[in-house]
């Protein structure tokens, strides 16, 4: 909540980029294969570029290549990273870089799901491997551009100042997408005859046509140490903006000139001669802005004692506009059509926690914090609802033992999410409003979860690493009936490697395991009944159950040389079957992956 204002009140992940070394030449290159004919190379190079090392580059590229235990889907990705830095004097640092992904999917991940029913609300029983209906040649590729420039600067004082520019685009070609569904257009929901047919026929999507966003993001922040009552105290100021830019684009697609007539949902090999599809011009212009800045200050009240407060200040803004994508004309929003610009002005985020040191190497802490997200949804009467807040505590305990190779960390947290848009159960499942929005309405308050975490890593000796965590979390709605029941409660992961000493002392060995409890969802199965005049299937109401699954996994690397080593690594080792998602609408499912092995080579200078 402090650091983006907008988003859930629950975590966030920090990704640092690669840095350049000023060592010397350094660097590693290897090689992979494994199941579904999973190829990958990858190398990794830094260097000093000037006698004093002063300037530094670094470069690291990487591609792979690989089908899946799922029909007719795999994936090509070729990656480029590159950045160079400079020290400018002592204190002052520029970096830049630039970051390319080329990535190609072959078939579609969106159509994976495998048909659990057959029209008369009987079990399929299809493999894990089945989806059946990717077209061979339909993929879904996508280019990405980073670009980025910082600058870090030290002053005297013991303050820093940290600063980056960030441009991105992102290209998405929706043209290649090409899968049936049994059904029509006007009746999507259907499911396949015992034979594999369709009796309402079958359709085709592309699903969506191309896109394109333009990222750019600007982060400053400085920090540094204050003096007053006598105790050294620290204080940090950061100001962000972000905005980006999405065209979508229209397209032209001639489904006649792809017969759908005597196909079959069990037999169809993906053959199927590619259909006439055309870019257009855009057919929309959205942006979303966002700038905000935040204040906060660790307070040292005693030496074992600290209070750390903040507050966050967030502006938030989306526009949305509609073109003609043949004539590029813009189209103006009908007069009973949902406002398409939202703005936040003010939003106040605050943040508040304490620290005390029990020891050198136990700490106690407590927080709280808030966060709000802005959702996309409307009242019966076309009006927006109100974005959702969040509200979290956390108190918790962390230290360091055996000299510090060992962490220990444990927190209880409860967080109450307010205002969450659900279906307005007062209007039929397909009803629209006048301005064509499906109706919602507010949750209210009272939304909650709770919960713990517990979690060791580190060395246990010199030779043997730990990593392991359980957590539980538990979601009520205002009533207290339990909601998010497609999400496990409790996980569990227990990771460990062993290098030996002596004769074996170039082997390691490692093992874990992960584990997660049950969830549920409520799909919809087919009552057997006879269809409607519309043609549609009944259906009824199931529960769907996917119990706890323990997925298990090992590891093994031999050093050949101080250069050298192989690796060998096997997932889901006793070949697991489980749904790793269960659709809550037509009751299709997505399978986890089965057994799996890579074996791996790599080189290090």
């Amino acid at each position: 909540g402090l650091v983006t204002g907008s988003g859930e009140p629950t975590a966030t992940i920090n990704l640092i980029r690669k840095r350049a070394n000023s060592t010397g030449l350094t660097g590693s290159a290897g090689v992979s294969a494994g199941s579904w004919n999973n190829y990958r190379q990858e190398v990794d190079v830094s260097s000093p570029l000037s006698a004093e090392g002063t300037i530094r580059g670094r470069i690291a590229a990487a591609h792979y290549d690989r089908d899946s235990f799922i029909d007719r889907y795999g994936q090509e990705k070729s990656s480029l990273y590159a950045t160079v830095e400079s020290d400018v004097t002592e204190n002052t640092l520029v970096r830049a870089g630039v970051e390319i992904a080329d990535t190609k999917s072959r078939g579609s991940i969106n159509t994976n799901a495998a048909p659990y029913y057959f029209a008369d609300g009987s079990k399929i029983n299809a493999s894990r491997g089945y989806t059946g209906m990717t077209a061979k040649w339909s993929g879904w590729p996508l280019d990405e551009e980073t670009y980025f420039v910082g600058l870090d600067h030290g002053f005297d004082n013991g303050w820093h100042l940290n600063s980056i520019v960030t441009y991105n685009t992102i290209h998405m070609q929706g043209g290649d997408l090409f899968f049936l569904y049994p059904g029509s257009a006007t009746q999507p929901i259907e499911y396949f005859n015992r034979d594999g047919s369709s009796t309402l026929g079958f359709s085709y999507s592309a699903i969506i046509g191309s896109s394109k966003d333009v990222q750019k993001t600007f982060d400053v922040t400085l920090q540094g140490p204050y003096e007053l009552f006598g105790r050294t105290h620290d204080l940090i100021f950061s100001y962000n903006n972000f905005n980006r830019e999405r065209t979508s684009y229209g397209f032209e697609a001639n489904q006649a000139a792809v017969p759908l007539t005597g196909w079959n949902g069990f037999t169809w090999t993906g053959d199927v001669a590619r259909y006439p599809f055309k870019d257009l011009g855009r057919s929309n212009l959205g942006i979303t802005e966002s700038d905000g800045g935040f204040v906060a200050t660790r307070v040292s009240l005693a030496d074992p004692l600290k209070l750390i407060l903040g507050a966050r200040l967030t502006n938030w803004e989306t526009n949305s506009r509609n073109y003609d994508p043949k004539t590029g004309a813009y189209i103006p929003p009908k007069t009973n059509a949902a406002p398409s610009n939202h703005k936040l002005d003010g939003e106040v985020t605050p943040y508040a926690g304490l620290v005390y040191d029990v020891t050198e190497n136990i700490a106690l802490y407590t927080s709280y914090t808030d966060a709000f997200v802005v959702q996309n949804n409307y009242d019966a009467n076309d009006n927006l609802i109100n974005p959702i807040v969040g509200e979290s505590y956390e108190i918790g305990a962390k230290g360091e033992f055996i000299d510090g190779l060992l962490n220990v960390s444990f927190a209880y947290f409860e967080n109450e999410k307010d205002n969450l848009a659900i279906l307005d159960p007062a209007y039929p499942v397909n009803y629209k409003t006048p301005a064509n929005n499906t109706p919602y309405i507010s949750s209210g308050k009272g939304n909650k979860a709770k919960g713990y975490e517990l979690e060791v890593s580190g060395q246990l000796s010199e030779n043997w690493n730990i990593y392991g965590g359980v957590s539980r979390t538990t979601t009520e709605n205002n009533a207290g009936v339990r909601i998010n029941t497609d999400i496990p409660q409790t996980m569990f992961n227990l990771y460990s490697t062993y290098g030996f000493s002596g004769t074996w002392e170039k082997l390691t060995l490692g093992g874990g395991i992960n584990w997660q409890s049950e969830y549920s969802v409520m799909s919809r199965r087919p009552s057997g009944a006879p269809r409607n005049a519309n043609g549609a299937l009944p259906t009824v109401a199931e529960k769907r159950v996917q119990s706890s699954v323990m997925l298990a996994n090992v590891m093994a690397r031999y050093d050949l040389n101080d250069y050298w080593s192989v690796s060998f690594n096997a997932n889901n080792l006793f070949d697991e079957e489980y749904f790793s998602s269960i659709s809550s609408g037509d009751g299709s499912v997505t399978w986890g992956d089965p057994a799996n092995y890579r074996v791996s080579v790599k080189y290090r200078w």
